[in-house]
């Protein structure tokens, strides 16, 4: 095999694994498979550690995330000022 032909297959499999993960998401289940893959050509993995701070209440957000795997903790899901 091929350097060209691996990348090629390592790239169709992250994008279908990307395509999974955003079809589970139930906010996104409505959307057209035109936009979904527009999602999918967007999408840059972030990982963070454990105890890392992702969003804080109350600052712009210019950020989409979904979880691929392990956990989260919301601390203040409230609404209104800080």
């Amino acid at each position: 095999k091929t350097f060209r032909y691996i990348l090629q297959s390592q790239t169709l499999q992250t994008e279908n694994d990307k395509k999974d993960l955003l079809q589970r998401v139930a906010l996104l289940q409505g959307l057209d498979p035109v936009d979904i893959n527009k999602l999918v050509h967007t999408m840059i993995p972030r990982p963070f550690e454990v105890g890392e701070l992702i969003v804080r209440k109350g600052e712009e957000g210019d950020t989409f995330y979904v979880i691929q795997e392990g956990e989260v903790r919301v601390t203040d899901i409230t609404v209104g000022s800080t």
